[in-house]
């Protein structure tokens, strides 16, 4: 409450972050998206970048903010290996592509396939030369890929075989193009069975660090708890105070002029009620009235101000 600017740095920076904590427990089992593993890393880099900021004006204090803040794990070291690990613009289209040199096998595989299309591009460049036709082009045509589009004046080799025809161009297979398409189907496959495994690869990686994840989500959990307290004490609207916690042998609770907090702002009239027990006094109370007299009002008013103090006292003791 003293320090406005740290209330505005988490309140502005953190506000649209996803649940970290539900998103890192599907990372640990296993069944993360791509999509979503990208809004945690991004979720782990706002929160870096909020606590740099914060460390940078004062960190807090020396209370149990100024805590919570300094016991943060090191988010740099933690995400710097994923700074560049895949792309994260495939990510949120749904397709998890590590960058060149995070996985070797991906990017063998990857190179592989680019060298058989670029094979397929050698022999339409030699075709085109030995039938003097520069019209020769490839094409798909449903499940059959790169055939060899040719103008219907143009002679191809006995060997060719026809797969399609329109009254301009007929669609050939030759047969070192079939061989290679048929390298090329093997080598798709193979890789995108590659693709499917990455995932599972990322999420054991990831998940090797997940007590220092954990425990980040943990400390955010906590600032924002204190976050909550703040603004719910700023909005009360009403005169307020601090709780005052004493060494009794005997519970008690004590409240002055003790207001509700949902009917001071809709009766102008409303009476505070003070009320004691346990300590000198009877741990139990015994409330009667007419109907209409404000009996549940009070119990409501007890039972809501009751966990709020024991929330200040855990506070207090953290």
């Amino acid at each position: 409450m003293a320090d406005s600017a740290l209330l505005d740095a988490f309140t502005t920076q953190l506000n649209r972050l996803p649940d970290l904590e539900r998103m890192i427990s599907r990372i640990h089992a296993g069944s993360c998206k791509p999509a979503d593993f990208l809004r945690v890393i991004e979720g782990f880099e706002q929160i870096n970048v909020t606590m740099s900021e914060i460390k940078a004006y004062g960190g807090g204090g020396d209370g149990v903010i100024g805590e919570l803040i300094e016991s943060m794990p090191d988010l740099d070291g933690l995400l710097e290996p994923w700074n560049t690990a895949f792309n994260r613009k495939e990510a949120k289209d749904g397709k998890l592509i590590p960058e060149h040199g995070v996985e070797q096998d991906f990017d063998d595989s990857q190179d592989n396939v680019d060298q058989i299309e670029k094979d397929l591009q050698d022999l339409l460049v030699s075709y085109k030369s030995k039938l003097k036709s520069s019209s020769l082009r490839f094409c798909d045509s449903g499940k059959e890929i790169y055939l060899v589009e040719v103008p219907v004046k143009v002679k191809v080799p006995d060997n060719w075989m026809q797969m399609s025809a329109t009254k301009q161009v007929k669609r050939y297979y030759s047969p070192e193009g079939k061989a290679k398409v048929r390298e090329l189907q093997e080598a798709r496959e193979r890789h995108a069975q590659i693709e499917k495994e990455l995932l599972g690869r990322f999420c054991t990686r990831f998940d090797d660090q997940y007590t220092d994840w954990f425990k980040a989500v943990k400390v955010i959990s906590q600032l924002d708890c204190l976050i909550s307290l703040t603004k719910a004490s700023q909005g009360l609207g009403e005169p307020s105070c601090r709780p005052q916690f004493v060494e009794s042998e005997r519970s008690v609770l004590e409240f002055e002029e003790l207001r509700h907090p949902c009917m001071v702002n809709t009766t102008g009239d409303f009476i505070p009620n003070d009320i004691r027990l346990g300590g000198k006094n009877a741990k139990l109370t015994l409330l009667t009235g007419a109907n209409a007299a404000g009996k549940s009002t009070v119990l409501r008013m007890v039972s809501l101000a009751t966990p709020y103090f024991l929330m200040l006292k855990l506070i207090w003791h953290i």
